[in-house]
């Protein structure tokens, strides 16, 4: 007899039952045979402990043995730890494991018995061939003896993974460095985080601050990953690095052969591994980068490079050195096979199922058209594309089913159960439908792990050509509930990145989209130093759009919330830079601007005393903007020692200052003389490396750098000039959080106190 917990016992006897070719009266009674037995009886030691511990991976077996397994969690932590686990014991060489819990089906009995005692924490593969199942075997036998061996979990009260992991993303938007690696520390301390995974955040870390440079440069980073199957996110991030430093510069060049010698130089020799599967990456400059790896082969794939402009957004800048590029493997080598079924093949091969499914159905009636339909089916989980499969097999005859094997019958079976669960659908096909997969299904870690995964496949010019889609993204948003509301919250810094950060510039057909961000930001209440920063992000791409009048006058009531929420002494650079945009961009409603800074003047004269000359400075130059001169003067003094006459600090350095944002350093260099008078302002806005910016950047003082409001060339270029001495980076691009970034290096480099300093 096996000793379980009663309370187990009755879901391992609905799993080990007749369906499940061992079961539990073999098992328990050791009439089993002994290699099944000692597939099970170790896990079920783990039962024996409550509450569950360790995660339980139990096989399904057949005739030949072993043949599936389930992997079980009882929380969502161990969940996505055991997953983790699972792909790098077992991963997808050996099996079809995809590295994601899957949805159990209602309708077959032992997945039933899991869904009631496990929920949504369950993994499930199987092996690629039967020849894997016994490697399967002894990769699950040790895992089960590593586990044994982990001690106990102790609670040391650390913040959730995710919220700590959307912290991180938070800070990389708004360029807070400081901050980006103190939560990827945290992120490590977890425990949760492998050796691999560390060097994919340290990627994501650098690709996230524009640190395109020094990640395309570190070869011991890159060497360490390039044999890996990585993640989406992280081949997006290495290949755009690479191909912004070695190939970018070049692309203007007419000569083709030199862009492609520079590639093969640089890039393809070492790091060709990087290019055998896309992941459905759509970003252009990948794109790009696959297609030059190919026309730097000897036998290029000719089939490949059409799949890539396939896949290419139209609008996107780039497409006619991508065509060029195209031109010229076409000139060596010339397709071998219908070209449809062979654009398919690679489309699926780079995981770009949406687009092989389309390339198949121009292929019908070929048979390997149809069963590679299924899989894309499966893949994607679309139910309308799963619907527009199902019609054409029907369509087809019966006879063309008596040709599936049983692989292509199982799928069959899949997506005929995906129709008849209606609303239990993974929507990961664009946003929209994320959005109402979200509403219908609230589960925050598996529709944000679907997000991360999809968005890279993502166009963001789908969005920018449909005013509809943004539309109907932004009501899904806006009308979601409160579990809804929380996934679309987490989900900001994937919203920001692809709809403000992306888009070459502010469209006005995201309108939507950008009021809806404000939104979000809005009914959160109280937030962090960095999502104020991604709010003047949002504000300024909405502004710069040119929107209508009720747009208008709805973001700005969104900005009002938000500053009244935050109201805080430390925010008021925020505050004041967020009254400078509205100050800079035409207005369709003058009152309603006027509004917004008399609430920041509000919070001015409510915190005098603890407001600086600077900032006093900032306010003056507003006044004029806002054309409230009168009301600026009846302000009361800073502190008591203010007087008509203050003394200035006698600081006479040269300070440069490095923005893309004229109007800002211009305003910025009209502060600082009023602050410090004796000092040199000098400005740069030169989008590449150049003579002058490096003398600058050499001669300064003090060189603030605007990142956010800047180009990977010129950062590169100033921080060569400084050498050991520092940049100054800000905490945002608008006047305000320049010259207090300036004022902080000055007080640091003569010594004394800020009082002493500006008085």
């Amino acid at each position: 007899m096996i000793d379980i917990d009663p309370r187990e016992l009755s879901w391992l006897q609905r799993f080990f039952a007749p369906e499940n070719h061992l079961v539990w009266a073999d098992l328990a009674d050791e009439t089993a045979p002994l290699g099944w037995r000692t597939q099970v009886l170790p896990w079920l030691e783990f039962v024996k402990q409550a509450p569950l511990e360790r995660p339980l991976v139990l096989p399904v077996f057949g005739l030949e043995g072993a043949y599936r397994w389930y992997g079980l969690a009882d929380s969502e932590r161990a969940a996505t730890q055991m997953v983790q686990e699972l792909q790098g014991f077992v991963g997808p060489s050996l099996s079809d494991f995809a590295g994601h819990l899957i949805e159990l089906s209602a309708n077959d009995p032992i997945e039933f018995a899991l869904r009631e005692r496990f929920g949504p924490f369950v993994a499930r593969f199987e092996a690629i061939s039967s020849a894997d199942r016994k490697a399967i075997e002894r990769k699950v036998s040790l895992y089960h003896s590593v586990l044994v061996r982990r001690p106990p979990t102790v609670s040391r009260g650390r913040r959730p993974f995710g919220r700590v992991r959307g912290d991180f993303d938070r800070a990389l938007l708004a360029g807070n460095a400081e901050g980006a690696q103190r939560f990827l520390e945290e992120l490590c301390e977890s425990g949760r985080v492998t050796a691999e995974q560390r060097k994919y955040l340290d990627i994501r870390y650098l690709a996230g601050l524009g640190r395109y440079e020094e990640l395309a440069r570190n070869q011991a980073l890159i060497a360490a990953i390039v044999e890996l199957a990585l993640p989406p996110q992280t081949l997006l991030d290495v290949v755009g690095a690479l191909y912004r430093i070695f190939v970018g510069p070049l692309e203007l060049n007419p000569d083709i052969g030199v862009i492609q010698e520079s590639f093969k130089k640089h890039i393809g020799r070492a790091y060709g591994p990087l290019f055998r599967e896309r992941k459905g990456i759509r970003q252009p400059e990948v794109l790009r980068a696959f297609l030059l790896y190919e026309s730097v082969l000897d036998e290029p794939n000719l089939t490949r490079c059409e799949s890539l402009i396939q896949a290419y957004p139209k609008e996107a800048p780039g497409l006619d050195l991508a065509e060029k590029i195209l031109a010229k493997v076409r000139n060596r080598a010339p397709a071998s096979m219908p070209e449809a079924l062979a654009q398919a093949r690679q489309a699926i091969a780079d995981e770009d199922y949406v687009n092989a499914v389309a390339l198949c159905f121009k292929a019908l009636p070929d048979q390997w058209a149809f069963k590679a339909m299924l899989r894309c089916a499966v893949e994607i989980e679309d139910i309308a594309v799963i619907k527009r499969v199902l019609n054409a097999i029907e369509d087809a005859g019966e006879n063309l089913v008596t040709g599936f094997s049983t692989k292509d019958n199982s799928r069959l079976d899949q997506i005929r159960h995906k129709v008849q669960e209606v609303g239990q659908q993974r929507h990961d096909g664009n946003w929209c439908e994320w959005a109402q997969w979200v509403i219908t299904e609230p589960e925050g870690v598996a529709a944000l792990t679907v997000l991360e995964n999809a968005v890279v496949s993502w166009s963001v010019d789908e969005y920018v050509q449909s005013p509809e889609k943004c539309l109907e993204l932004a009501r899904s948003i806006g009308n979601a509930g409160h579990d809804a509301s929380k996934v679309f919250r987490d989900a900001l810094p994937q919203l920001f990145e692809f709809f403000v950060d992306s888009p070459a510039k502010a469209s006005r057909t995201l309108v939507p989209i950008y009021v809806i961000l404000l939104k979000i930001i809005g009914w959160s209440g109280i937030v962090s130093p960095d999502e104020l920063r991604l709010t003047s992000g949002i504000a300024e791409a909405l502004l710069a759009s040119g929107p209508q009048q009720e747009d208008y006058d709805e973001a700005l009531m969104d900005l009002t919330d938000i500053l009244k929420a935050n109201e805080a002494p430390t925010n008021l650079d925020w505050a004041l830079n967020i009254a400078e945009l509205l100050a800079m961009y035409p207005s369709s409603n003058s009152d309603a601007r006027l509004r917004v800074f008399m609430a920041i003047f509000a919070l001015v004269r409510a915190w005098g005393h603890r407001v600086s000359f600077a900032q006093r400075t900032v306010i003056t130059m507003l006044g004029r903007d806002y054309q409230c001169t009168d009301l600026i003067t009846s302000l009361p003094p800073l502190d008591a020692s203010e007087s008509t006459d203050i003394p200035q600090p006698q600081f006479a350095g040269l300070i440069g200052i490095y923005s893309l944002s004229e109007s800002s350093g211009h305003r910025a260099r009209e502060a600082l003389h009023a602050v410090l008078p004796a000092a040199r302002v000098e400005l740069n806005s030169d989008t590449v490396a150049t003579d002058r910016l490096r003398t600058l950047a050499r001669s300064a003082d003090v060189f603030v750098f605007a990142w956010k409001k800047s180009t990977h060339q010129a950062y590169y270029c100033a921080k060569d000039a400084r050498g050991a001495r520092d940049l100054v980076m800000p905490s945002g691009g608008g006047t305000a959080s320049l010259v207090q970034a300036v004022l902080s290096k000055v007080t640091a480099l003569l010594g004394v106190g800020a009082t002493e300093v500006l008085t």
